[in-house]
């Protein structure tokens, strides 16, 4: 199972998500981190700011981790 959790900036979705994982045990990967982690280890000269470019980039790579979770 996959739940995606959408939403513009400073809306609560890391929180729902916490919450999520606090009462059901459902694991969760924030995007920000993912995002972060490129960023911070030189996989990207794309800079937080840049969120037009970050959203092409990161999404092929999101997109193939819900496949893969979900088997497909």
């Amino acid at each position: 199972m996959v739940i995606l959790i959408t939403g513009t900036s400073h809306t609560g979705k890391t929180v729902l998500a916490q919450r999520m994982l606090e009462k059901y045990n459902y694991p969760y990967l924030s995007i920000d981190h993912l995002k972060m982690g490129l960023i911070r280890s030189g996989n990207t000269e794309l800079t937080p700011e840049d969120d037009e470019d970050l959203t092409g980039y990161l999404w092929p790579i999101v997109r193939e981790m819900i496949k893969t979770a979900m088997n497909i």
